[in-house]
């Protein structure tokens, strides 16, 4: 629905990985007298992801791609997925070994986020993908819109 009344999927897409930032950064301010807090800000940012962002990927992917390419761009993303996972998980197992587990996280909520501003810059309202009915080959690439 809102995809339609916006025509940009970012819209659901931005939030998500802003609220998961936000909710993972404070749970490395270890402020809490409970576990019930960095509990509930857990479950906040993997709803988050869940809701906003994941469901949301596949069909971006395949509105700003051509047939041919589809299937080569959704291997890529869940390739890209694997890859993050991963070595996100060695990365920050090494931080949170050398500097500690709190640094470990806001280090992961600085990762959110700056995904966050650049999936923002390159795809927020004022840019288009370009469709497969506008003039010229569709490559997935992001055009500035013509204002008329």
């Amino acid at each position: 629905y809102v995809k339609e009344k916006t025509n940009c999927r970012s819209t659901l897409i931005v939030p998500g990985l802003g609220i998961a930032a936000i909710a993972t950064g404070m749970r490395g301010l270890e402020i809490f007298p409970s576990a019930l807090p960095f509990t509930a800000l857990f479950v906040v940012s993997h709803l988050a992801n869940a809701a906003l962002v994941t469901p949301n990927m596949t069909p971006f992917l395949v509105d700003s791609t051509t047939e041919e390419q589809r299937a080569q761009a959704l291997a890529m993303r869940n390739m890209a997925q694997d890859v993050g996972v991963l070595s996100g998980a060695v990365a920050l197992g090494g931080v949170s070994q050398a500097v500690g587990v709190p640094e470990a996280i806001m280090c992961s909520a600085g990762l959110q986020a700056l995904t966050m501003i650049f999936f923002a810059l390159r795809t927020g309202p004022g840019r288009q993908i370009k469709g497969l009915s506008e003039e010229g080959i569709h490559q997935g690439q992001f055009e500035e819109k013509k204002e008329k």
